[in-house]
């Protein structure tokens, strides 16, 4: 599940989706964790460490 939450929407497959969304209609914690990632996701910026 985790997986699903911090992959991009137009990266899951359509059951992959259909179950994330079943699963944060039953659980509003997870949805408020996957919104606060989807905006956040703006300030995180990859850095080259070589």
């Amino acid at each position: 599940m985790a997986h699903w939450i911090m992959r991009h929407p137009d990266h899951l497959h359509a059951d992959e989706e259909r179950q994330l969304k079943d699963i944060m209609v039953c659980c509003p914690q997870l949805d408020a964790v996957r919104h606060h990632g989807k905006q956040s996701e703006g300030s995180v910026t990859l850095r080259d460490t070589r």
